[in-house]
């Protein structure tokens, strides 16, 4: 009689033996596969591409990618237009073109004028009489309260635009915004940028905010806008020229006043100008030229 007895396999034990000699016969190919790519040239690899487009990757599809942001222009957000709303009667005539606008109640056009803003930008969480009064409040901080130089109020304005531009400013936060927008301009751009306790003591009487939630924001806003604070005087002309429209009674140092003038006069490049430090002791405003401004001509 035969005696041996039949062993049953463990079917289990049987199939993780094989998955582990499959697995490992794997990675056997790869590193092969690897070294193989690798005494290749490195122009003929598998992975290899050019630098050019390593560092300037083909764009995607346009329905893909995200809309791409317009460049700034000072006259879009706030535009000098946009101050009578839907009561203005445009009349063009052969040799001639006037404007009728009719009466209406300041509440009525600051309504009106409100909704035709939020028409054209619907992205933007801020209306535009607190848009407006914002930069009044600016003005007055900055050149009025504290003396600083109206350019650099005009930069405020632009970073102020910009943030609004990207939605960042709302009903909540548009003090603290505006009055870091007035800071950075100050900080970056103004002779008197070393004394800001004026300022900070304006901004916290005049806006009722704290400056501590001011400067609390302050990277977070550099950093909105993307570290770029050097503007193009395009950008910034036409909000210094609607400063100085306001602001009547101002007077520039006469330094400056006199060297503007000189210069306008300059057409054929032929005048060659040599300034000095002007004195501090000149008054704003004060009668003649300033002796520091030489004029020579070259024949």
């Amino acid at each position: 009689a035969d005696t041996s007895a039949e062993v049953p396999q463990d079917e289990e034990g049987g199939e993780l033996r094989a998955a582990a000699a499959a697995a490992a016969a794997a990675a056997a190919a790869a590193v092969a596969a690897a070294a193989a790519a690798a005494a290749l040239p490195p122009t003929e690899r598998p992975d290899w591409a050019p630098i050019e487009e390593l560092l300037h990757p083909e764009e995607e599809d346009a329905e893909g990618s995200g809309p791409e942001e317009e460049p700034y222009d000072p006259l879009v957000l706030d535009d000098p237009e946009l101050r009578s709303g839907k009561h203005r009667t445009v009349l063009t005539l052969p040799s001639l073109r006037f404007s009728v606008i009719q009466y209406v109640k300041p509440a009525d056009l600051k309504r009106d004028l409100n909704e035709l803003f939020k028409e054209r930008f619907p992205h933007v969480n801020l209306t535009l009489s607190k848009f407006r009064s914002l930069k009044r409040q600016m003005v007055d901080i900055g050149i009025r309260t504290c003396g600083y130089e109206v350019s650099s109020v005009a930069q405020s304005h632009v970073y102020f635009e910009r943030l609004i531009m990207r939605g960042l400013v709302n009903k909540i936060n548009r003090k603290v915004l505006a009055g870091l927008s007035l800071v950075l301009a100050i900080k970056f751009g103004d002779p008197r940028c070393s004394d800001l306790k004026p300022l900070f003591h304006a901004i916290e009487e005049q806006m009722r905010i704290s400056i501590k939630d001011v400067l609390s924001h302050e990277f977070d806003a550099f950093v909105a806008l993307e570290f770029s604070l050097h503007l193009d005087i395009k950008e910034v002309e036409p909000h210094l020229s609607r400063i100085l429209a306001t602001m009547p009674d101002y007077q520039e140092p006469l330094f400056q006043v006199a060297v503007r003038r000189e210069l306008s006069e300059v057409a054929d490049g032929r005048r060659r100008y040599s300034m000095e430090p002007p004195h501090a002791s000149l008054p704003r405003g004060a009668p003649g030229t300033p002796s520091d401004l030489v004029i020579s001509e070259e024949h």
